[in-house]
């Protein structure tokens, strides 16, 4: 009695035994499907494909066409810069004179504050002899309301 790869033991049981025979079929079936071997893969890469081949005249026009595509696209990129390159001359001007005003101006404003700070100064010290002369003043006027009193019942004399 020959024993198949599927007639192995299952316990004290052979595995055969418990199949149908269908089962057996199906087995011994996909086991020569198993066996079959696989196509040989080649051991060169296949040659490349051959691209269609045109005449040198159209090629030389699809090249010549494509320069001078490219060429006027240049031209176009050549004319950007150029104005970009004087709009950017033109605000390095603006920004020095900005620069040159911004100076001048902070002079002017150092000069100004130091001529507002002398007349500050004098305004107080025109401000200090203003008071110093008003009361002075106040003091001198004591004086000849003093010797402009007259009393009323007393007869003046002149001296």
């Amino acid at each position: 009695m020959e024993k198949s790869a599927s007639s192995q033991l299952f316990g004290p049981y052979p595995v055969d035994a418990m199949l149908t025979d269908s089962d057996q079929a199906d087995i011994a079936e996909s086991e020569k499907s198993l066996a079959t071997p696989l196509p040989c893969t080649p051991a060169k890469s296949p040659a490349p494909k051959k691209g269609k081949i045109t005449s040198p005249d159209c090629d030389i026009n699809n090249v010549m066409a494509a320069i001078q595509s490219l060429s006027a696209k240049c031209d176009i990129i050549f004319e950007k810069v150029t104005s970009m390159e004087s709009t950017v001359r033109n605000t390095d001007q603006a920004i020095v004179f900005l620069n040159e005003s911004v100076e001048n101006l902070i002079k002017e404003t150092a000069i100004h504050n130091e001529r507002i700070s002398a007349l500050e100064k004098k305004t107080s010290d025109l401000s200090d002899e203003n008071k110093q002369l008003k009361l002075q003043l106040l003091e001198a006027n004591s004086y000849r309301r003093r010797w402009g009193l007259r009393l009323h019942g007393v007869k003046e004399e002149d001296h």
